[in-house]
């Protein structure tokens, strides 16, 4: 079997992050049924050899036609810290796509260590009628047992492990999911789908 992935080049932009420089470049890809533009932040070495730092999807569509997982994702630069903002959506009858967002801060610290200051989830795995089994559900309504804390505490911990984030709840969810939209609505390569 034999796996092709098509990246093509999109730009390329030289930065100078805490007195070190880094390239940025945003490629497209495109991957079985999945095709967007993912952006990868490289660290420049003296023997103009690039080191991998980080990554963010920019744009991703999977799926068919009309029932699509869309992400989008976008980024802050001010001065040593860099803000990636994830948005999860659906189009069409795509039941099993996560919808949600995150947000994650790093900062390049002065010996080139990139440190994770925070970072931010909420996700729901599929949609809310299609998923009546996992402890998702106890998103939408409170735990009466147990077992329905259990199964909500197994589902959060499972996103939290996936995503290497910290699940947030409520209206706190619902401020990080505006706060992404409002983000992606700055950059001219995003149009959010209300």
């Amino acid at each position: 079997m034999t796996i092709v992935i098509l990246f093509g080049f999109h730009s390329l932009e030289h930065l100078t992050i805490n007195k070190q420089d880094y390239t940025l470049i945003k490629e497209d890809y495109k991957l079985y049924d999945s095709k967007g533009l993912v952006m990868k932040l490289y660290r420049e070495e003296n023997n103009l050899d690039l080191k991998f730092v980080l990554s963010l999807i920019l744009e991703d569509s999977t799926g068919t036609c009309g029932d699509k997982g869309v992400r989008k994702g976008s980024y802050t630069i001010e001065g040593s810290q860099i803000t990636l903002y994830h948005l999860f959506t659906r189009v069409g009858k795509a039941y099993d796509s996560p919808f949600g967002a995150m947000k994650e801060v790093y900062r390049i610290e002065n010996n080139e260590t990139v440190t994770k200051i925070e970072a931010k989830v909420y996700i729901e795995n599929a949609r809310k009628s299609y998923d009546k089994e996992s402890g998702m559900q106890y998103l939408f309504k409170t735990p009466q047992n147990d077992a329905e804390k259990e199964a909500l505490k197994a589902y959060v911990e499972s996103i939290e492990r996936r995503y290497h984030a910290s699940f947030v709840y409520d209206k706190e969810a619902l401020r990080l999911i505006d706060e992404v939209k409002q983000q992606l609505e700055k950059n001219i390569w995003h149009k959010i789908e209300q």
